[in-house]
């Protein structure tokens, strides 16, 4: 079992219930095998045999709880964690268990209220604090109680990037733009190759409107993934916004080498050309748009192009 050898393990485990049918840990822990090898139903048979033999068996009654979460049957096993609990309530997992069947049912408060008996139980459990700042992010809406969550979990696991990225969106919800950003570069120094860690960086300084360090970011992200089109794209929207239009246009260029087929290169290009009164350009790019892509308001662009060029007939 130890060496993740289920089938052998269940082989063994059905002798030695063969031989002592009332062998209630033998029947506990081919389940645990059957549920390691998502055999769900095998796996409740073998923990209610278990709770036949011992009802007073907290790990059979925890993992008969955990079998219907990942089931998502989670109102079941709300009942089970709970007699788990009954028996043993200092064990902060099953309040945590708890607590996550509570958040996929939408019970936020009920769930925040478990997984604070599963931290005050073990203030040291990383699991039960990540759980809860998550539901203060992104259920609970209290940025705050999120941040002190993150940074307590920074402290001690401080390579994990996640944390960096949580609490730096936080810190730019709340306008705490110099300890956002502070955040974001720490991805980017436990993550120097990862060309996503300075994509996140580059929205953030594109959303405060710091164009030169978000184009220095996506040039940065373009060097590491060359061939990915949205990172022109993105890079040509800023470029568009800092009065570059030159510039947006080259990337746009390139996106559209990358993927002749992408009509947000093509539209991002003839809009550019539209505000530059390039009209010819730009009805190329909205024809060649219809061509990949028909719809209403596709041709809707192109009439007015079309009036542009003082073509009525043919935007008719």
């Amino acid at each position: 079992f130890s060496d993740a050898n289920y089938d052998n393990a269940i082989i063994d485990y059905t002798k030695a219930i063969e031989i002592n049918p009332n062998f209630g840990e033998a029947f506990f822990a081919r389940g645990d095998c059957y549920y390691n090898q998502s055999n769900y139903d095998y796996a409740l048979k073998d923990f209610f045999k278990t709770i036949v033999i011992n009802p007073n068996h907290e790990f059979a009654l925890n993992m008969i709880g955990v079998v219907y979460f990942s089931k998502e049957n989670y109102n079941d096993a709300i009942t089970y964690f709970n007699k788990a609990i009954a028996i043993n309530n200092t064990n902060g997992l099953y309040y945590k268990n708890l607590g996550n069947s509570y958040r996929n049912l939408k019970n936020y408060n009920k769930a925040l209220e478990s997984y604070n008996t599963a931290i005050q139980s073990d203030t040291e459990d990383t699991e039960a604090v990540k759980n809860r700042a998550e539901l203060y992010q992104y259920y609970l809406e209290n940025r705050d109680a999120a941040i002190q969550d993150y940074t307590f979990l920074i402290s001690k696991n401080p390579e994990i990037t996640d944390y960096y990225r949580n609490r730096a969106d936080l810190y730019a919800d709340v306008k705490k733009i110099d300890l956002a950003e502070a955040d974001y570069s720490k991805l980017i120094s436990l993550n120097p190759t990862d060309d996503l860690a300075f994509i996140v960086r580059a929205y953030f300084y594109t959303t405060n409107e710091m164009y030169a360090k978000a184009i220095a970011d996506y040039t940065q992200a373009i060097k590491l993934k060359p061939t990915e089109v949205n990172y022109y794209l993105d890079r040509a929207s800023v470029y568009k916004n800092s009065g570059k239009k030159d510039l947006a246009l080259i990337d746009l260029q390139k996106a559209n080498n990358l993927d002749p087929t992408s009509t947000n290169a093509y539209s991002q290009r003839a809009f550019m050309n539209l505000d530059l009164e390039n009209y010819e350009s730009a009805l190329k790019d909205f024809s060649k748009i219809i061509e990949l892509e028909k719809t209403d308001y596709h041709y809707f662009d192109r009439a007015n192009v079309y009036e542009k060029l003082k073509k009525y007939d043919l935007a008719e």
